[in-house]
């Protein structure tokens, strides 16, 4: 939509600015998520209590991300004048812009196993569905007043929002399962 509606120079540094940002994302979360899903799994089957695990991670996710998402959302623009010269000045003002997001898209990614663990793969989709409109909803209002800024900033907002809201469902069905002692059991 972007690269539609506003000019190819802005689609260009977004993305180039959006893929700095998510490789690393993709990279770390993917391998935590290995772990964590595995993990989970067999504290699925044995009993554990994975909302106590899934709060652990969280909070691990967010120390180790806390300061890297920091340092873009202050000097975003300057990291990229310094790494990639003078004319990427503008991407890095669009990775200030969304640098929450990928903090919260870096926490919460590499728990999305949690839907098909625990059979909610219906919601998950219904969730990923509204997630879709209000993120196009948001980057649409920016398009339409033909700013870049507030379109990546809308879009940023938006997913911010639905990365909390999907935190708080993921919690909420770690929370609700019931804790089965497998020494008890046997």
């Amino acid at each position: 939509m972007i690269n539609r509606f506003l000019t190819e120079a802005t689609a260009g540094l977004y993305f180039m600015a959006f893929r700095i940002v998510q490789a690393p994302v993709i990279l770390i979360s993917s391998s935590i998520g290995q772990v964590y899903s595995q993990t989970v799994s067999e504290m699925y089957r044995g009993g554990g209590n994975i909302y106590s695990f899934t709060v652990k991670i969280y909070g691990v996710l967010t120390l180790i991300s806390f300061v890297p998402f920091t340092l873009l959302a202050l000097w975003g623009p300057e990291i990229f004048t310094f790494v990639l010269g003078n004319d990427w000045t503008e991407a890095g003002r669009y990775a200030r812009i969304f640098s929450p997001a990928f903090f919260l898209i870096f926490i919460v990614s590499p728990t999305i196993f949690l839907t098909a663990l625990l059979n909610e793969q219906k919601r998950a989709f219904q969730f990923e569905l509204f997630f879709i409109v209000i993120r196009l909803g948001a980057l649409s209002v920016g398009i339409w007043l033909g700013d870049a800024i507030i379109a990546i900033t809308g879009y940023s907002a938006a997913t911010m929002v639905m990365m909390l809201l999907y935190i708080r469902w993921l919690l909420k069905l770690t929370k609700n399962l019931p804790l089965h002692n497998k020494q008890t059991t046997q």
